[in-house]
């Protein structure tokens, strides 16, 4: 049935350029006469469109540089360097600065955290990061005692303000004098 109606669209059309009606093409094919009705007047709306011709000095500069990327590749050059891999390289570089900056900024912020703050986990950690990351024995042991120090006063301070002292305090606590 659709190449029927192909067919009855091509028959239509050549007639009504050799000077048939409208009409007379319905009347010969009244099984399409709905579809042609619409599809011919747009049909010869389309043909009577007259065809793009690019601007010739736009379309010599395009046949110019075609011609020069064919000569290149076929002389085995290669393309001028690309930049294109940067973009997802610097996207990349840019979020673990940011991640870095966030995790620096929460460190920072932990300095000062009591016991009952959200951030104490992360002073501990921060501390523990340290001890990791010192070598020298002596120099970890002094580091391990100043921690120790530093829980006693937290303990301290939080007794000063009637605050209850958690397990994790006095654990800390514990595990910096014993691995001092």
């Amino acid at each position: 049935m659709a190449r029927g109606f192909a067919a009855a669209l091509d028959e239509c059309l050549a007639a009504m350029s050799a000077g048939e009606s409208l009409e007379e093409c319905l009347a010969r094919y009244p099984q399409y006469a709905e579809e042609l009705r619409t599809h011919l007047p747009l049909a010869q709306r389309l043909a009577m469109t007259p065809r793009h011709q690019p601007r010739a000095a736009v379309q010599e500069a395009a046949w110019q540089r075609f011609r020069s990327q064919a000569d290149d590749m076929r002389l085995g050059r290669r393309p001028p360097l690309s930049f294109a891999w940067l973009r997802p390289l610097t996207i990349a570089a840019v979020l673990v600065l940011a991640v870095l900056g966030a995790a620096g900024g929460t460190a920072y912020a932990s300095q000062d955290a009591l016991p009952d703050s959200p951030l104490y986990r992360v002073k501990l950690f921060t501390e523990d990061a340290r001890v990791w990351f010192t070598f020298d024995d002596s120099r970890k042991a002094e580091l391990l005692l100043n921690q120790s120090n530093e829980r006693t006063d937290e303990i301290m301070a939080m007794l000063r303000a009637g605050k209850p002292i958690s397990g994790n305090v006095l654990g800390a606590l514990r595990e910096r004098n014993a691995r001092a």
